[in-house]
């Protein structure tokens, strides 16, 4: 075709040019549409026979997002109170989902000129291997100075490191997705962490209130039964079983049925203060002693279950104010 267009351009003569301008100027114009035409067919024809290199755009956007997660945190006007915790995370998030989207909307778009360039790849591979052209090479050295022997090392050619360099097959998406994911694990461990720091902060104020309640509630007791002001509840509590010989006596059992390591040493200790002054107290007193005598097998369970447990000797105590001073005076002690 190139031929034909010179032999288009070798029929205007000397005589056109001098005598007919007009016919070989237009013959000039036709020579010249036959080659822009033909460079335009042989443009196709090398475009379909081998493709072209499509640039390929990088995923990048989660290189945006913040390495700290509490940095989400700011607000947006000084009269904002501090955000919470979700806050945080929400905005975090907020800010990931975006980017990873704007990633996404990236690499759709590289989809197709990734797959023109794996093609293309593959017909250059296919056109070197068939030429006999190598991808690699072996390339001699010796490991040090005073090596005798050589050693060998693969060296990619250079064709197959300019199809990596410029020929690319990768926009960095799967990278992505991964900082995604990890992100993700970070905004949830600030979570956990943020939230176990709010919880300790609930349960210290809470433990705040509680001591002081205690320690107002410890005040008016001590300021009842008329003891020191350093007083503590386990005074309190040595001074009230003193009041009443049937709730000293009962608390004594409880304690025994509560820890018998030592045997009955509680039992022992109750009793041995309990006067006997009624039909009755001479009941609780034999009932008592033969718990820990002829009848004691090692549980101090025991105290619970014979006739004159401590729940219905508790019962003979009449004085109810007493007995409810008592209770609350029992729940502050840590046995």
């Amino acid at each position: 075709m190139l031929s034909n267009i010179g032999e288009k351009a070798m029929m205007i003569t000397d005589y056109d040019v001098k005598n007919n301008p007009s016919k070989a100027v237009k013959t000039l114009h036709e020579a010249v549409d036959m080659f822009e035409k033909e460079m335009n067919n042989l443009q196709t024809a090398a475009d379909t026979n081998t493709g072209k290199i499509q640039k390929i755009k990088q995923c990048g956007s989660m290189n945006g997002v913040m390495c700290a997660i509490a940095s989400y945190d700011r607000t947006t006007s000084v009269f904002d109170s501090a955000p919470t915790c979700e806050t945080v995370c929400k905005k975090a998030m907020e800010d990931a989902d975006k980017r990873l989207a704007e990633s996404r909307e990236i690499h759709e778009a590289n989809i197709p000129l990734i797959e023109s360039n794996i093609k293309l790849r593959q017909q250059i591979q296919l056109i070197m291997r068939n030429a006999g052209i190598p991808s690699s090479y072996n390339e001699s050295f010796y490991k040090s100075t005073r090596s005798h022997s050589l050693s060998y090392r693969e060296i990619q050619s250079g064709w197959t490191q300019d199809l990596n360099r410029y020929v690319l097959i990768n926009d960095n998406w799967e990278a992505e997705q991964k900082a995604y994911e990890n992100f993700k694990r970070k905004v949830e461990e600030y979570r956990k962490q943020e939230t176990a720091k709010e919880q300790a902060k609930i349960q210290e104020k809470e433990m705040a209130e509680k001591k002081l309640v205690e320690q107002r509630e410890l005040a008016v007791f001590v300021v009842k039964y008329g003891l020191a002001p350093a007083s503590t509840w386990e005074n309190l509590l040595e001074h009230i079983v003193t009041k009443n010989k049937y709730l000293r006596l009962a608390h004594y059992l409880s304690l025994n049925r509560g820890d018998w390591n030592d045997g009955c040493d509680y039992a022992e200790t109750g009793i041995s203060g309990f006067t006997i002054e009624t039909d009755i107290d001479r009941e609780i007193s034999d009932n008592i002693n033969s718990c820990m005598g002829e009848n004691w097998d090692g549980d101090g369970r025991v105290f619970r279950d014979c006739e004159w447990n401590y729940d219905r000797i508790f019962g003979l105590v009449t004085d109810s104010d007493l007995l409810k001073d008592y209770h609350v005076i029992n729940s502050h002690i840590s046995y």
